[in-house]
């Protein structure tokens, strides 16, 4: 605790307040002087971060700036995430449904995103594919449907879920089966 004049009532509070006072005058300078400041306090305040740019969060509130290096990792991200969605594209304007609701359905796929996560029980892939019409279907699971984005696969599936993302209709597949020759 800082030491505060006699007729402060809530030394803590005060102590507090002048630490708040400062960060947003650090803050206000940090923005004028540095270069993309203001966009990296903007993706800190309004984008789902990992724990570690959370990290980075508290300490912009904490200390009303990012040192060099931290600036430079939130940067990195930043502009990892506009190439991956300027390489997967937009999302088609208009989205149908794809099948009915629990009836297995053979589709015609193009893989536009593709991840695998290695987890505790083995591998698991996240695709999220086109139809020539321009609906969205997705699937996540141990099936791995094609080895590279952009392939294009034909596979029997059950229609799993009807959802909405964003305004668009999305489609989610359980269970897929390749038709021979697919892949």
């Amino acid at each position: 605790m800082r030491a505060s004049p006699d007729h402060i009532e809530n030394p803590d509070a005060y102590a507090a307040g002048t630490d708040r006072r400062i960060a947003a005058n650090v803050l206000k300078t940090w923005l004028e002087v540095v270069p993309r400041a203001a966009e990296a306090k903007e993706f800190l305040e309004t984008a789902r971060l990992s724990d570690f740019l959370q990290k980075m969060r508290t300490g912009l509130e904490t200390f009303g700036k990012l040192t060099p290096a931290q600036l430079s990792a939130v940067l990195r991200t930043i502009d990892e995430r506009k190439a991956e969605r300027a390489r997967v594209g937009a999302p088609p304007a208009a989205g149908k449904h794809v099948g009915t609701l629990g009836e297995r359905a053979t589709l015609t796929l193009t893989v536009r995103t593709m991840r695998r996560y290695d987890g505790d029980f083995g591998v698991s892939y996240f695709f999220i594919c086109e139809t020539a019409e321009g609906a969205t279907v997705m699937y996540g699971g141990t099936c791995l449907i094609a080895q590279t984005e952009g392939a294009t696969v034909t596979l029997v599936a059950t229609i799993h879920e009807h959802g909405q993302h964003k305004g668009h209709a999305q489609t989610v597949i359980k269970r897929p089966k390749l038709v021979e020759g697919a892949r």
